[in-house]
């Protein structure tokens, strides 16, 4: 009795901070969805975690917000975020849903095309008209809007098809790309790595080494570089729908916005990086119109 008295006084003269001003808010959906934060302990895979995504997202001044259950995941939020659904979504949580769309919510559903066989993203999207299409497996994905000379352009994998909606980020898909082999030349049946300069200074010319007293062939890579050409160009792999007063942006690839694809916190961003931040930020405040919460207090 006399700590639950206690907490009730401490609630009264030491009440939560309230926030000094209005903030965009982006709810994270952590029951239906299967990828990681780094909440409790630090993540197993960085092709799991999404926990660069998730804090980049501070950089345009939103808050990102984990979710528990559906019913949280709906409320006080601008936007939100799915990630690779997994568990079945029950026929209330569904209409709920398109109801928090239609009413103005925005929300991005990223799913792996290639988990077609246990994802739940189909309860979703079935009834707005959208579906993900895998087109091949372990495929290397470059991205662009409009054309591949976009200066969002970057390179990503295992992208699928987005059927339906209205694209606004297509790829060109290839075979996923392999290591450079080590050189090899082949005699008869035989074969031996390629030879170091210095084991036979006087049969080396123009930095290719003969061994000697054999007649050999240099493997040859140039069927392997046929198979790295794009086999697929212009997939739709991000598109969106407008339902009611609100909006759902389809990514058919769950890859891109991965740790091991954005890098971790600490790292020096390449280029590739940057775009897929980039990227990042053009959905939010300009596909989805949260834009910048000053300005629009400003207007």
């Amino acid at each position: 009795m006399s700590i639950a008295f206690f907490e009730k006084l401490n609630g009264i003269f030491y009440p939560s901070p309230k926030p000094h001003k209005k903030f965009i808010q982006v709810n994270f959906d952590y029951e239906h969805s299967d990828f990681e934060i780094p909440v409790l302990h630090i993540t197993r895979e960085a092709k799991r975690s999404f926990s660069t995504f998730y804090t980049w997202l501070q950089r345009l001044d939103y808050v990102p917000k984990l979710c528990y259950n559906f019913e949280e995941l709906l409320q006080n939020g601008d936007a939100i975020v799915i990630i690779n659904p997994r568990k079945p979504f029950t026929k209330d949580e569904i209409e709920k849903f398109l109801s928090y769309i239609k009413a103005g919510g925005k929300a991005l559903i990223i799913d792996d095309p290639g988990a077609k066989d246990i994802s739940t993203a189909k309860q979703l999207l079935d009834p707005i008209g959208i579906s993900i299409k895998q087109l091949f497996e372990n495929n290397t994905a470059i991205f662009y809007r409009e054309n591949e000379a976009d200066s969002l352009r970057f390179t990503t994998q295992n992208a699928g098809e987005v059927v339906a909606g209205k694209p606004l980020v297509f790829a060109n898909l290839s075979p996923k790309k392999l290591k450079t082999p080590m050189l090899r030349y082949q005699a008869k049946d035989k074969s031996f790595p390629h030879l170091p300069y210095n084991d036979f200074p006087d049969q080396v010319a123009q930095g290719r080494q003969i061994a000697p007293k054999l007649k050999l062939k240099e493997f040859s890579i140039d069927s392997l570089k046929k198979d790295l050409k794009p086999i697929m160009k212009k997939i739709p792999v991000f598109a969106t729908k407008n339902i009611g007063k609100g909006m759902v942006g389809v990514l058919a690839c769950a890859d891109v916005f991965t740790t091991a694809q954005m890098g971790y916190s600490g790292v020096i961003p390449n280029k590739n990086m940057r775009n897929i931040y980039e990227f990042e930020y053009w959905i939010f405040e300009d596909i989805f119109g949260l834009g910048d919460l000053e300005s629009e207090i400003r207007k």
